[in-house]
């Protein structure tokens, strides 16, 4: 694709603006070229794959750990030499790839390979810093490593999410209305957002008539007790931010004395 885009811009249109000029100019530097392949491989190799594994809805808690321990391996071999990767000899997650056009030209040798190299094992090194503070209850001696020996981790584990990409979706969402409506009360876009999620449209629509109207006229009626429960949650919030930037403003000052008490100024 890179040869394409240089031959567009040398032979069909000469670039015209700063962005094109400025595309035209990345396009001829190899370690541009070079950081581009690796951060293809990395998400062909590593971050896909990884997120297929967790994904998978015959992921459980011991599973994750061998998924964890398994990327672990490949990232303390692979951040001192990624020459097998480079080719796609290899991989943490063989099973997980999908091998398509793209993966087939990013394993493809060119002679930008060097480069590549260089930026992947600094990537792996990144990752593995990373990987072993974040997962360290997954890893070998970690809290969560000998599940199989554990049945009741097990079980309590079992229902319990392996991602947190419903939670940032929430976010995501509230953030989003907020800046779109800035007026609307976190409580408005809260009910939005459960009753879009939710689904809860469908299930009424689901229902008799006369049981859908009595499920919205009970909602009218416990308005008022909702907004009452919504500020006093505020209050509540409100309360305990106050006391953390005491409890912060208390330590600050007993660090500014010191042991010995606070200093006289003469």
């Amino acid at each position: 694709m890179a040869s394409d885009i240089k031959e567009f811009f040398e032979k069909v249109n000469k670039p015209t603006n700063r962005l094109q000029k400025a595309v035209a100019y990345d396009i001829s530097e190899s370690k541009y070229l070079a950081t581009l392949k690796a951060l293809g491989l990395f998400s062909k190799i590593v971050t896909g794959p990884f997120w297929r594994c967790l994904e998978s809805k015959y992921c459980s808690l011991e599973t994750a750990n061998e998924i964890y321990q398994q990327l672990h391996s490949f990232l303390e071999i692979a951040k001192d030499d990624c020459t097998d990767v480079l080719c796609g000899e290899y991989v943490p997650f063989p099973d997980c790839i999908k091998q398509d056009e793209i993966y087939e030209r990013l394993t493809t040798p060119d002679v930008y390979d060097g480069e590549t190299c260089a930026v992947l094992q600094q990537i792996f090194t990144s990752w593995y810093a990373l990987l072993i503070k974040a997962a360290s209850d997954h890893l070998c001696g970690g809290a969560f490593a000998d599940v199989d020996k554990k049945p009741a981790l097990a079980s309590e584990t079992k229902s319990v999410p392996r991602h947190n990409k419903f939670p940032e979706r929430v976010f995501a969402l509230l953030d989003a209305l907020t800046r779109f409506r800035p007026v609307a009360s976190t409580l408005c876009n809260e009910g939005y957002i459960m009753f879009s999620l939710n689904k809860t449209a469908d299930w009424l629509n689901s229902l008799p008539p006369e049981k859908k109207e009595m499920y919205i006229e009970q909602s009218r009626k416990e308005r008022r007790t909702t907004r009452q429960k919504y500020k006093k949650r505020l209050c509540a919030i409100q309360q305990k931010r106050i006391e953390t930037l005491r409890e912060k403003r208390q330590h600050i000052i007993k660090k500014q004395e010191g042991p010995e008490g606070p200093r006289s100024l003469t």
